[in-house]
């Protein structure tokens, strides 16, 4: 795991999450309507054939079943990344912060700290290298 291309891609794993999480619940509200179906006459066979429904309703499991497991990848992903961010001294995790999941330009970041850029630069370089350095694989 490369640890800075990971802390850009922070905030797109907190959306993923958002989303997968608002198509899970909209997978479950569609396979509770499922069987809400009024059934009109009587059946014509009665070898088993599966209906329409359980079709419905076993590719709904399966959608809602590999959606759990993108889930866990992407919280296990922001857990990790938000553990190491909490090994850093307050000054290094504030510029982390800053720079990778707040976007924000290190000329800002720098201007904000009164520091210079050059120091906010290294302070995320060596931020970078300590963390690559403990991270979990």
């Amino acid at each position: 795991m490369d640890v800075k291309k990971e802390l850009f891609n922070y905030n797109t794993y907190k959306a993923k999450l958002i989303m997968l999480e608002k198509r899970k619940s909209e997978l479950y509200e569609i396979h509770m309507t499922l069987g809400a179906v009024s059934y009109d006459g009587i059946p014509a066979k009665t070898t088993f054939q599966e209906s329409k429904i359980e079709k419905q309703a076993v590719k709904i499991a399966d959608e809602r079943q590999d959606i759990e497991k993108e889930i866990k990848e992407h919280q296990s992903k922001i857990d990790v990344l938000d553990s190491l961010i909490r090994i850093l001294d307050d000054n290094k995790r504030t510029v982390i912060i800053e720079r990778f999941i707040n976007g924000r330009k290190i000329v800002d970041i720098a201007s904000e700290m009164r520091k210079d850029v050059t120091t906010i630069a290294k302070a995320i370089d060596k931020s970078i290298i300590m963390l690559n350095s403990i991270k979990i694989q």
